[in-house]
């Protein structure tokens, strides 16, 4: 083996083990964050108050809530 290949050699086993952490840690991520689909969504949506069901539909449709927003959802209704 040559330098230049035993660097290559290293390099890629240093890219497949940090591959392979960063898919682990998003799987651990992904299992404990608790978000479900499913029933369970329904459920904790109807657990939300008039004002977190209008912050949840702003921050899922544009980048948040400005100032008088959430009042002027409230006028109109969130549907």
């Amino acid at each position: 083996m040559t330098k230049s290949s035993s660097y290559r050699s290293r390099l890629r086993i240093a890219t497949a083990v940090l591959t392979m952490l960063s898919l682990a840690v998003t799987a651990l991520a992904t299992l404990t964050s608790g978000q479900t689909m499913g029933a369970g969504a329904k459920e904790s949506n109807a657990a939300l108050s008039a004002d977190q069901r209008i912050l949840h539909v702003l921050n899922r449709l544009g980048f948040g809530a400005r100032p008088g927003d959430v009042n002027r959802v409230k006028a109109m209704g969130v549907d």
